[in-house]
């Protein structure tokens, strides 16, 4: 299968650093991307959630080291969530996720950044 003119763009340009960052940023405003990868939900509450964790959180006593790692778009919510839930109780929570819609159709470098750079823009709202 041949690809297109807009798929052969996008896999030369996603082998050329920050151009997915950069054409999000600009193009998109850092608004959600029109993909079946959306974080709406999560992007949605977290101004609300993220302030009554960390609350939460100087109240808790010190807990244990937690890893929390999603690969599907509505697991990375799920996940986020229950970070959030582990660090109002005062444990001290790295989240790692692959910024996949789907793990059955392969995706080019391209998208699969501009996704990435879409999830750590709403995720980073619940950082410390």
């Amino acid at each position: 299968m041949t690809p297109t003119g807009t798929e052969a763009i996008k896999r030369i340009l996603g082998g050329i650093p920050f151009t997915a960052e950069l054409y999000w940023l600009i193009r998109q405003r850092g608004k959600p991307i029109n993909t079946r990868f959306s974080l709406r939900g999560l992007q949605a509450h977290m101004p609300e959630i993220a302030p009554v964790v960390a609350s939460l959180n100087k109240a808790a006593p010190v807990g244990k080291k937690v890893l929390v790692f999603a690969t599907l778009h509505y697991w990375i919510e799920h996940a986020a969530l229950l970070s959030l839930s582990l660090a109002a109780q005062g444990h001290k929570v790295t989240m790692g996720y692959l910024p996949y819609a789907d793990w059955q159709k392969e995706i080019n470098m391209f998208d699969l950044r501009r996704q990435n750079a879409y999830a750590r823009k709403v995720l980073e709202q619940a950082g410390p």
